[in-house]
């Protein structure tokens, strides 16, 4: 009872504060968000999220600007315009939701319950171009023209999220994650890291703390978020920075099965050989799922409610391991090594570094379903770039969103994870 008061007294505050703002002061708010996004964006910021896959940026807006952001998703999650979140299970042509505990949120860009009349701050910082502008002017190879905003509100109670990518660069124009957390006294106590896994590198844990940003590569950077135990609830907003279909090089050559790519020489006779090999972006997500299969099980099991669902979901899991693990057997003494020697770790990831750079803009080559068996494979009519909540991982087709015109539509059976399609070769 407590808990609810405290949170029905931010819902007040928010109301009373938002009732106060009007629409010149909240443009001047936004105006200087915008001038402070352009000096926190600096050369060295870009060269960071190049450099490690994610950059952290803190103290980005002024002080009353965040507590007024954060009092938005309050009052939004207390005036019940937000949506449980849902893993979306697909297995046998169909898809089955896996409700996540505690986890709250509301997507702008399709404005449902009126989220952007009820959150005007944020819907003004989705509409500001600064980010992916700044981004894009001094990250090489990338060009970010398309954004959109979900806020989320985790009540607590060990909400949290498994370990995922936010998406696959084939399939989905999402370039760059920026999380803008809301998290006034946050403590270690209260959970809820942002953790994030850049195989063969030790896994890294960032605080929510408030203010702070976030940004990592949508579609290479491994995270996940730990179970959440804030009293007062944990806040954040996501801004997914994207390019579109037609910024994009498209390959049209059929994708390389895993046999091709794979190093003429045994692992033993070659061991630099096989790291190389190892770090193709594709395999080494392949090889990551693989490494951390034990704490992958365990935040699906942190993130779900027990029952047949989440049953199914950890028996798909372990049958893609146990594929991966076919696929990459002769390899795991060299992974062995990559996980208990830094230096060969850094070395390695380094090298991973220059692949990926290359995939700013089209689909990877290797491990991937050709675009040709999907489209025989699936069919398609529903938009992944406004639809988060419709399901993951869509095929690209032909054709553009009448909702927000990217030129990409899918609908189920929509494949969950592609994962295993590198395994089959």
């Amino acid at each position: 009872m407590v808990k609810a008061a405290v949170a029905a007294g931010m819902g007040n505050a928010a109301s009373r504060g938002m009732a106060a703002m009007t629409d010149a002061s909240m443009a001047q708010l936004t105006a200087a968000a915008s001038a402070r996004i352009q000096t926190a964006i600096a050369p060295e910021v870009c060269k960071t999220l190049t450099a490690q896959g994610y950059a952290v940026v803190d103290n980005l807006f002024d002080p009353k600007h965040a507590e007024l952001l954060r009092q938005e998703i309050v009052q939004l999650y207390q005036g019940s315009r937000m949506h449980k979140n849902h893993t979306h299970l697909v297995r046998d042509n169909t898809t089955r939701l896996l409700e996540k505990g505690s986890i709250h949120e509301a997507e702008l860009t399709l404005n449902s319950n009126n989220a952007q009349q009820a959150a005007p701050l944020c819907a003004r910082l989705n509409a500001d171009t600064t980010l992916r502008t700044m981004l894009s002017l001094l990250t090489p190879g990338l060009t970010l023209d398309m954004q959109a905003i979900k806020l989320q509100y985790n009540a607590g109670e060990g909400g949290c999220f498994p370990i995922h990518a936010d998406t696959d660069a084939s399939l989905d124009g999402r370039r760059v994650t920026s999380i803008f957390y809301l998290n006034p006294g946050w403590q270690p106590s209260h959970g809820g890291q942002l953790k994030l896994y850049p195989w063969p590198l030790p896994p890294v844990e960032i605080a929510p703390l408030h203010n702070r940003l976030v940004l990592f590569t949508s579609h290479t950077q491994l995270h996940r978020v730990t179970p959440s135990f804030a009293p007062d609830g944990r806040c954040c907003f996501t801004i997914w920075l994207s390019q579109s279909r037609g910024r994009r090089v498209v390959r049209a050559a059929p994708a390389s099965p895993l046999s091709s790519l794979q190093p003429a020489t045994s692992p033993e006779q070659d061991p630099g050989a096989a790291v190389k090999f190892l770090m193709t972006p594709s395999v080494r997500l392949h090889a990551a799922k693989l490494a951390l299969s034990g704490e992958w099980e365990e935040s699906l099991r942190q993130s779900h409610k027990p029952g047949p669902e989440l049953h199914a979901m950890l028996a798909q899991h372990r049958a893609e391991v146990a594929l991966i693990g076919r696929a990459l057997g002769k390899y795991s003494g060299v992974m062995q090594r990559l996980q208990q020697e830094p230096q060969l770790a850094q070395s390695a990831a380094a090298s991973n570094r220059g692949c990926e750079t290359a995939t700013w803009y089209g689909a990877r080559k290797a491990g991937n379903l050709s675009v040709e068996l999907m489209r025989l494979l699936f069919s398609m009519d529903d938009c992944r770039e406004c639809r988060s909540q419709a399901g993951a991982w869509p095929i690209p087709v032909g054709g553009s969103c009448a909702i927000c015109s990217t030129g990409w539509q899918a609908r189920g059976p929509m494949l969950k994870d592609l994962w295993h399609a590198a395994a089959d070769g």
